[in-house]
Parts: C-alpha cells; structure tokens; sequence
C-alpha cells in the first residue's frame, strides 16, 4: 500500500478575517504601465493521507460555502475541511443509483454537490453527507457543466461538424448550450460556438487535441461568460434573452507558438500537439468579485502570467502578473485544476517526489 504523510499548513481563521479580500482593486492601469504582481500567502496545503485517498491527477478544485475544499481525482470526489482535514469520498463506483464510471464535473446548489458524468450521460446529485438526493439523464448528451442556477442546469454539448475520421488534420466542432432539468428535459437556448480540433488517425484508434475550446464560466443569473476563439475575445451571454449582449477584448501582442503538431512525449505520458502559428490569446477565464479575469497566454519568467480584468462592459479595470506555475507550459496551463473564490486561489503543485498536492494561496490585495 503506497503511504505518504499528511501536512497541513492553516492560517489560523483570526489571520484570514483580518485580510481583506481582494475587491477593492487598483486604480485603473496606465497604457504602458508594467503590470504588477498579485502578491499572495499561502494558506492550506493538502498531501496524502494513507487508507483514505491517495491523490493520483487532481482534475478539478470546488469551494463550497463552509469553505470546505471538494477535489475531484480520477475515481475519488474528496472532500477537505477549511483546514485541509479529509472528511470524506463521495464517489461509488458502480452503474446503479448514485454510483458513477467517472467524473467530469461537479458544483453546488446550497447543500447539495451536483455530480456530471458524461458517458454514460448522467447527473447525480448528493448531499452532504454522501446520501442520495436524485440521479437522472439528460434527455440530450452533455459535455460540460457551465453553470448551476436554481432549478436548472446550463450545460454544453460539442459535436463534429463533419466526419472525424480523417488520416490527421483540423476538425470543425459546433457547441451548443441548454437548459437541463431535474426531469432530464433539455431546453436548447438556440446559441451555437465554433471551436477547433486538431486529430490524428493511427492505426484503428482516432485521437484529437484542443485547438479552441468553449471556455464558460457563471456571472450572477442570467449571466455568463465564455471564450472559444484563437484570438482575443470575451463574449457575454443572457441565457434569458437566449443571446450574446456583449463581445469585448483588448489590442494585444499575440505570443508565437511554432508547434507542427504530432506525437510528443510529456510527464504524464504521450500526447497530441497542436500545430500552431500562435498561442490562444485566452487560456482561462474566472471570475472575481463580480469582475472577469482573462489569464493571458502572456508570460514573464520572473512575474508569471498575464491576467486582465474586465467589468460586464469590456472596460479594462486592470492588469497583473499572477505567479504561480511559472514552469507550466501554455497547454498545461489551459488544463490545470485552478480556481479562483474572491479570498484565495486553489491549485494543484507537485512536490520534488513528482506527487501532486493542493494548495491555496490567499489574495492579499
């Protein structure tokens, strides 16, 4: 049995109230201006714990509103205290009633973790001490859980705009994004976004990469807002008025990327690079006390990364370096667990023993 240590290192709650969250902001930036770096402290560091989880690739990091740290890793949805302590595994493997073959996503509504499975397509949702509430399937296949409002979910689905089975090439991907309800109804909002693939047939088996990708992320209800181009774009979508209100972005020097594309060999095994001129301007989307944070694929090898900040209008309210990952490729950038919460950043680091932790580092403003 692999064993390892747990450390938890914990600002006490005392320390984390005296230190305001970062809303206020800085004055608006000068044109020219060097961004500055967002200054950060870390806060709770979560390693291994033996006989109770182990992590293995930490996929994703959700904050509920106890504070309490919920990680998704392969077969496990881990749930942390605000101090970094385990309290539980909700995932049951399994084909039955609240079991799961694996998770894509998952969120919250008050108590309850909404859990989204692709294939087969389901949604379950648990509350809060693992018990199940309701496990139902969307009438319609879904890709990605966009957003989770009050009595429904925003969901997207992708599909090949024309056959995919090509020897190697670029593959045209339309998205869509619906409504889904707890009766498994799909209500489709009528908005369509292009993304690319790059893919490669060897053999019998056909594999693709991301060249674009739909990047969504929740404002307040009805609002979202998403990315899914190569160049600069924000859009901002009403999914009442069921279309786009705003499109906004900002002169930028596009960063030159070089890639031809093929089989390439990384840490976590073999993969599918993306032939490319230049890099996706956008690599993330957040959002932060009500504000839109575009992190850029704009790096500085002391700074960080290059993230702007946007009102719902377009208007550029600031620019900063945020450094962390500073090692990380643009593409594993685009992939890595990373949230944001207005008091702090989640992520996952690797120790010198190539094991992954997760980490929080507190906004210090």
């Amino acid at each position: 049995m692999r064993t390892r240590l747990m450390t938890v290192l914990a600002i006490s709650g005392f320390l984390l109230m005296a230190i305001p969250a970062f809303c206020g902001g800085r004055p608006s930036p000068v044109p020219g201006e060097t961004a500055w770096v967002l200054p950060l402290k870390e806060g709770v560091r979560i390693t291994g714990e033996s006989d109770k989880y182990f992590f293995k690739r930490p996929r994703r990091i959700r904050i509920a509103e106890d504070d309490h740290i919920f990680v998704s890793d392969e077969d496990q949805l881990l749930e942390f205290d605000a101090d970094g302590r385990f309290v539980r595994n909700f995932f049951r493997k399994g084909e039955g009633p609240g079991e799961l073959q694996n998770l894509h996503d998952f969120g919250f509504r008050g108590d309850h973790i909404i859990i989204h499975q692709t294939y087969p397509n389901k949604i379950v949702t648990l509350d809060r001490s693992g018990d199940l509430v309701a496990d139902y399937r969307p009438a319609e296949q879904t890709s990605n859980l966009l957003a989770i409002r009050a009595d429904y979910l925003l969901m997207a689905h992708s599909a090949f705009r024309e056959d995919k089975q090509k020897s190697e090439g670029v593959v045209d991907m339309d998205w869509k994004i619906m409504k889904v309800f707890p009766d498994g109804r799909c209500d489709d909002l009528g908005l369509r976004f292009d993304t690319q693939m790059y893919g490669k047939k060897i053999g019998r088996a056909y594999i693709a990469n991301n060249i674009t990708d739909l990047i969504g992320v929740p404002l307040p209800p009805p609002l979202l807002v998403l990315t899914h181009t190569s160049d600069y774009l924000i859009k901002l979508v009403d999914t009442e008025e069921r279309r786009v209100i705003n499109s906004f972005a900002r002169a930028y020097k596009r960063v030159k990327s070089g890639s031809k594309g093929g089989m390439v060999q990384e840490k976590s095994g073999t993969t599918l690079s993306v032939p490319r001129k230049f890099h996706n301007d956008v690599l993330r989307l957040f959002t932060h006390c009500g504000k839109i944070w575009a992190l850029t694929s704009t790096h500085h090898e002391e700074r960080g990364w290059l993230v702007d900040v946007f009102d719902e209008n377009g208007d550029v309210l600031d620019h900063f370096h945020l450094p962390l990952h500073k090692q990380k490729t643009r593409d594993e950038i685009a992939r890595l667990a990373l949230t944001v919460t207005d008091k702090a950043i989640f992520t996952v680091e690797t120790g010198p023993d190539d094991l992954p932790y997760v980490i929080s580092y507190i906004i210090l403003g």
